[in-house]
């Protein structure tokens, strides 16, 4: 068991590209994270913010983020929320696959915290739920378009 601090890269991502749009959210993220940080003293190596959707694979700072962890820079995450990690099945799983083999140490959001030995089942469900609303919200768009 590793007992050094853990490092952390906090993550915090917005929906759409467009300036206009979601245009506190990031600022909303980084604030509540800065609370969680301060008030548990966290060490934090980086900040990554990006703003592209996360219903397919292949965003780049998430991809910067998992290079960095991977290549042992940092061992933690901290993000707003689940949802603002991931919303694909490849995603979740790459960062299920990170934890069960405590390349993470610690995934934390100001309500929840995943570690390795207790949060397989929870991280699955929460990761499959940010998934599936992606699917709903496109067919409550597609119903309400016709």
């Amino acid at each position: 068991m590793n007992n050094s601090p853990i490092r952390y890269i906090v993550y915090a991502r917005k929906s759409s590209e467009s300036e206009d749009r979601q245009v506190q959210s990031i600022d909303y993220q980084l604030t509540a994270i800065k609370k969680l940080i301060e008030s548990n003293r966290l060490k934090v190596v980086d900040t990554i913010t990006e703003a592209k959707s996360a219903k397919a694979p292949g965003r780049a700072g998430f991809t910067k983020m998992m290079e960095r962890i991977n290549a042992g820079e940092a061992d933690g995450i901290i993000a707003w929320n689940v949802s603002r990690l991931c919303r694909n099945p490849v995603d979740g799983g790459a960062l299920q696959w990170a934890l069960d083999n405590q390349i993470v140490r610690e995934i934390r959001t100001p309500d929840r915290t995943f570690r390795p030995e207790d949060s397989s089942y929870v991280w699955s469900v929460e990761s499959a739920g940010t998934s599936q609303f992606i699917k709903d919200l496109k067919k409550g768009v597609r119903e309400g378009l016709t």
